[in-house]
């Protein structure tokens, strides 16, 4: 079965990706604290800025997180078309 739409062919999906404001209001605290907690193999890259950016940054380093900030929407669609899990914390 061939998909109708082609522009963002299925691969192998992976990981787990955020896309939103890096806000307090957003939840992301509480995602991001969690997440220091889980094993490596489970990847979260967030998309996204906010008030919030720099310091989630600075307070939130691990090798199975990543913070990529604002991307064009292309980009992020094609991010969002290769992650296995969309997370929403609002």
């Amino acid at each position: 079965i061939t998909p109708a739409n082609t522009d963002y062919p299925i691969t192998e999906k992976k990981g787990y990706l955020f896309v939103g404001r890096l806000e307090s209001a957003k939840g992301i605290e509480l995602l991001l604290e969690a997440w220091k907690s889980l094993p490596s193999h489970f990847e979260l890259t967030l998309i996204g800025k906010g008030n919030d950016e720099e310091k989630l940054k600075l307070r939130y380093v691990a090798s199975n997180i990543t913070f990529l900030g604002q991307l064009p929407h292309e980009q992020t669609l094609a991010y969002i078309a290769k992650a296995k899990y969309l997370v929403h914390t609002s």
